[in-house]
């Protein structure tokens, strides 16, 4: 899978915060496909049959990680998010001469 990428063009205002935009759509797409793979990694292990409830824990460990830094990371992406709608609707108060 290749990486997928922002073009830059002219930067002003609007650009800046549509490729802010691009950026979080990106790490939302690219936290999904972290979660797959450790939903994976458990059908994996379900799928071995000669696991141990020892390795079945420390799977579910490793996976609360991933999850807890996940969640870590979605958070800093709302605030984001938050930020550059204030923007756009300030942007757009101002375009009709609401503020």
């Amino acid at each position: 899978m290749s990486m997928p990428t922002i073009l830059l063009n002219h930067i002003d205002k609007e650009n800046a915060l549509n490729n802010i935009l691009a950026s979080i759509a990106l790490e939302e797409a690219g936290l999904a496909h972290i979660i797959n793979a450790d939903g994976e990694k458990i059908q994996a292990a379900l799928e071995i049959g000669h696991i141990t409830i020892a390795d079945l824990v420390e799977i579910d460990k490793s996976v609360a990680e991933t999850l807890e830094a996940v969640n870590s990371v979605l958070k800093n992406l709302i605030e984001k998010l938050k930020l550059v709608l204030e923007a756009l609707e300030s942007e757009s108060d101002s375009e009709h001469g609401h503020g």
